[in-house]
């Protein structure tokens, strides 16, 4: 959910984003401000979408928790949709 807002917020408020990066960057130049918000507006998503290879990661990272002997993949866990 905080991904979503946060790509919702840089979309939708780009003045307040880039007083975000500047604060971040320590950088007051326009130029450079309006040069990094349209690069990463670019990298970020408008809806992230979840890859079958971030599922793997975060089903294996909780069997792990729960047990240190389960060797499990999404594969064997998920359908295919």
């Amino acid at each position: 959910m905080a991904l979503t807002d946060a790509a919702h917020f840089f979309k939708t408020r780009k003045e307040k984003s880039k007083k975000i990066i500047a604060k971040y960057t320590r950088q007051n130049d326009e130029a450079y401000l309006e040069a990094a918000y349209d690069i990463n507006a670019r990298l970020v998503e408008r809806v992230p979408l979840v890859s079958r290879e971030g599922i793997d990661i975060q089903l294996r990272e909780a069997l792990l928790a729960r047990d240190r002997s389960v060797e499990r993949s999404a594969p064997q866990l998920v359908e295919e949709a």
